[in-house]
């Protein structure tokens, strides 16, 4: 099961959860769980395919969700930097992400996942095949690299000691 997290309103329509479930349509036996609900879920759920909308959740049962899934899928076409793609990585998963600066800096291709091309459905299929097509142990060495990176290099222990050094820098 692959996992997409934003809120289904106009304001967040470059997530791109119209991708997210194109690519779930074309990848046999692959479903969907959509986190987050809003007033555009309706037209979501119309466009059928296998696809379960776990609605609006708190922040704090967001990585339950994200735990019961095997990937995340973030086909972005605007994202300066993916919290949700920090999440999932800190919740153990490997992601397929738009190829675009704020996400590709956060994780590696081919070690925490695949990123690719940005609106583009054919490629966005790639790559979530090539995460099915991992496999269990495939995925679950990724979703472990993926974790270890963002405890060495975004836990808040290291982001007050980033964000000391500039104010130390600055005085």
């Amino acid at each position: 099961m692959a996992a997409f997290c934003a809120k289904l309103d106009a304001a967040h329509l470059t997530k791109r959860p119209d991708l997210a479930i194109g690519a779930a349509a074309r990848v046999d036996g692959l479903t969907l769980l959509m986190i987050g609900g809003g007033p555009l879920q309706e037209r979501y759920a119309a466009a059928g395919g296998r696809v379960v909308f776990a609605g609006d959740q708190p922040h704090t049962g967001v990585a339950r969700y994200l735990r019961a899934a095997d990937f995340l899928v973030m086909p972005s076409t605007l994202e300066s930097f993916g919290i949700v793609q920090l999440e999932a990585m800190a919740s153990g998963l490997p992601v397929v992400i738009a190829d675009l600066p704020g996400a590709r800096g956060v994780s590696r291709y081919g070690e925490h996942g695949v990123h690719v091309a940005p609106g583009d459905l054919d490629d966005l299929v790639r790559g979530v095949r090539a995460l099915v097509d991992a496999g269990g142990d495939g995925r679950r060495r990724m979703g472990e690299a993926a974790r270890a990176h963002v405890v060495e290099h975004y836990a808040w222990a290291r982001c007050a000691e980033l964000l000391e050094a500039v104010y130390e820098e600055i005085v």
